[in-house]
């Protein structure tokens, strides 16, 4: 239909001669066709022309939904050298992230973080701990997808609800090279973890929105600081085997949600 509609489209110009009442009109070879048809031929080019209407302001509409980011801010570990949660354990961190809105209360994203861990025992308040003096640092790059909820309906270009507080839950791989001061080797590990988090967004202005987010890493692996060598476990029983290593990411981030605009199209 579309192809018949766009060769007819073609062939036609201006009437050359119609009968009392516009019944027929003059095609180019001279051939006359009903005016029945010539309708039927306007009809279905202004429904192919609404259809791709139609397509472009929803994907002008869609674009909308995509948000580009990135967060500064800092990495932190728990293990079998901190056992809890440390502010002297903060190291740097940053994060690339792309956002789909779904609805206005349900985004998935995916990013890219790069960061560092690390922990020493002398920074410990166990005696045993103090003793064995173990040091590692580790380089984390780690990718992750995950999927949010927003307690308000949020909108990037909406003054009614410009922020929200979130959850957020997903699954992430990281890439750990692990120092240690007992070892010349570093240790590489492909880490799989569950990411989950709570978090705030706010729009400042149309389309560009601040927040802050925390989130802690509940990985598979008890390795990330190094004390699963065997020439340590003996000696120091340095690893606690009930218990896997965690990592956290506390951020600061800012984002702009894409926006297409339709521009009038000038007809002659």
């Amino acid at each position: 239909m579309l192809l018949t509609a766009f060769k007819l489209l073609f062939l036609i110009k201006k009437p050359l001669r119609t009968e009392r009442g516009g019944f027929f009109v003059m095609f180019r070879k001279q051939n006359f066709i009903p005016f029945y048809q010539y309708s039927f031929l306007m009809y279905t080019i202004k429904k192919i022309f609404c259809i791709l209407l139609f397509c472009g302001l929803s994907f002008s509409l869609q674009a909308q939904k995509e948000e580009f980011g990135f967060t500064v801010g800092a990495l932190n570990y728990t293990g079998d050298i901190a056992s809890q949660y440390q502010i002297r354990n903060l190291r740097p961190a940053g994060e690339f992230c792309l956002r789909y809105n779904f609805i206005p209360s349900v985004s998935a994203r995916v990013s890219g973080l790069y960061g560092k861990l690390g922990a020493s025992d002398r920074d410990q308040k166990n005696r045993f701990k103090q003793q064995r003096g173990v040091e590692f640092s580790a380089d984390v790059l780690e990718l992750q997808g995950r999927i949010e909820y927003n307690f308000r309906d949020f909108r990037a270009y909406s003054e009614l609800t410009d922020w929200s507080p979130f959850i957020f839950v997903g699954g992430a791989v990281s890439w750990i090279t692990t120092t240690t001061n007992y070892s010349q080797n570093p240790d590489y590990l492909v880490v799989p973890s569950v990411p989950f988090g709570v978090g705030f967004k706010y729009r400042v202005a149309y389309g560009l929105n601040f927040g802050a987010e925390f989130g802690a890493r509940l990985t598979y692996s008890d390795a990330i600081d190094g004390l699963d060598s065997d020439d340590l476990q003996n000696k120091f029983q340095s690893q606690n085997p009930f218990n896997n290593d965690r990592y956290y990411y506390l951020g600061l981030h800012v984002s702009w949600t894409f926006q297409r605009v339709i521009c009038p199209v000038s007809f002659h």
